[in-house]
């Protein structure tokens, strides 16, 4: 089998994409394609794609915009960086336990200043707190006990410019293997939320408690 390089498949024409890779002599790269709640396009890479040239077979066919929008999810900055630069392009992921955020409930919605909850049971964030460190960074050695058990499928929390704690499991938390995924980790146990330039009244009364009007 041919290592140097990886098939993806869209959701477009999966079919065509397993008969190209058939021709070539390797098989479909592992890859997941799914929605979040709010209807946005999820792309995770299941398998390591560092130092390899990526074909997507993804014909934009109708509906036109959502594989439009599958293909661009592929073709991220850090992946683009990668090919060009190779070993001088650097994927660094951040996580975190608990803390606040700015994001927004919705999009196009106001900045809020919201409560991280605690990382969920079975994710990395809650694996990372029990250390007791209040920050540290990690970085991957093949083959290295630690590398190789933090390499094991593990729930992982990602968020951006939107955060919905009341759904965060089905909304936020996916499932993925870290050390495949960026070349360093920084956590950081406990985070404070970026003070936006022109605060609104959202984020200076922060989130309201769930137990909110009894005060329980």
């Amino acid at each position: 089998m041919n290592n140097a390089f990886t098939v993806l498949a869209g959701s477009a024409n999966p079919s065509l994409a397993v008969a190209i890779a058939r021709e070539l002599g390797v098989e479909v790269g592992a890859c997941t394609l799914d929605r979040f709640p709010d209807g946005e396009v999820m792309v995770q890479l299941n398998e390591p794609v560092r130092r390899k040239e990526i074909f997507i077979v993804q014909p934009t066919s109708p509906p036109v915009n959502d594989h439009l929008i599958e293909l661009l999810a592929k073709l991220s900055i850090g992946q683009i960086a990668r090919e060009r630069y190779s070993r001088d392009a650097v994927l660094v992921g951040q996580t975190t336990d608990h803390g606040t955020v700015t994001a927004a409930s919705d999009w196009d919605g106001p900045a809020e200043r919201k409560s991280v909850r605690p990382g969920l049971s079975g994710s990395y964030e809650a694996l990372f707190h029990t250390t007791d460190l209040n920050r540290f960074m990690l970085l991957w050695d093949d083959g290295h006990t630690a590398t190789e058990d933090l390499r094991k499928l593990r729930l992982e929390r990602a968020i951006g410019v939107i955060y919905r704690p009341d759904t965060e499991r089905v909304s936020h938390y996916f499932r993925t293997r870290l050390p495949n995924q960026f070349d360093a980790v920084l956590h950081f146990d406990e985070t404070r939320a970026v003070e936006p330039l022109e605060r609104n009244e959202e984020w200076e009364t922060g989130e309201v408690l769930q137990t909110f009007p009894f005060a329980v």
